[in-house]
């Protein structure tokens, strides 16, 4: 895997079927190196923390790959570099060869993946489409979220070295099927409660499952 491009944004409003919705969805590359700080890249924010950032939703990465898809007719939008809201444009990031738990040297920081994204009213937002989300999961590509393990310095054309991973296998995008499913088995939640690096609030989630 190969970094194609580092996007960074800051929040502002979009007008969406009548409505102002504040957003930092949209990113725009920047040259490197750039900083990798333990909750963002460095001139990169989020405008909702409640859903959005935090340390466990620090980087957000997406394929480039994912790109041909959007722009097909089922996907019908001309998508680039950082028009989905990625930070990190990585060239083979597939979602069914990662796993959550896998760790990845990236120039000199390391980082970590927690989940996948999961497409909210953002995306159609500066799509301009309401069924954005729906397409996101038809294309079966929604892109890696992780957290900072070690800051550091990020360029374009760093690879990223798989260094570490968890002893529990689950790929990024059976866990966001079962998750866009809503529903899933207590074997299933069982399961996902032994990745010890998955998302605070989906073990949260896991564990309701299981009371």
């Amino acid at each position: 895997m190969k970094v194609v491009s580092i996007n960074v944004g800051r929040p502002k409003k979009i007008l969406f079927q009548g409505k102002e919705i504040l957003t930092a969805i949209e990113k725009k590359p920047v040259d490197g190196p750039l900083e990798l700080q333990t909750l963002n890249f460095r001139g990169d924010e989020q405008a909702d923390l409640t859903v959005h950032g935090g340390q466990d939703k620090a980087v957000y990465a997406m394929s480039t790959e994912c790109y041909a898809w959007w722009k097909s007719p089922q996907g019908g939008h001309d998508v680039g570099l950082g028009t989905l809201g990625e930070n990190l444009s990585v060239e083979g990031l597939f979602e069914d060869q990662i796993f959550i738990g896998d760790v990845f040297k990236l120039g000199s920081a390391e980082i970590q993946v927690t989940q996948p994204r999961l497409p909210c009213v953002k995306l159609n937002a500066i799509l301009q489409d309401s069924l954005a989300g729906k397409k996101m999961m038809q294309s079966q590509m929604p892109g890696v979220y992780f957290r900072v393990l070690k800051p550091g310095q990020v360029r374009t054309d760093d690879a990223m070295a798989l260094v570490g991973q968890e002893s529990t296998r689950i790929t990024v995008l059976t866990l966001f099927n079962h998750l866009m499913r809503k529903n899933f088995s207590r074997e299933e939640a069982s399961e996902y409660l032994k990745i010890r690096s998955l998302n605070a609030r989906l073990k949260q989630k896991f564990q309701e499952a299981l009371s």
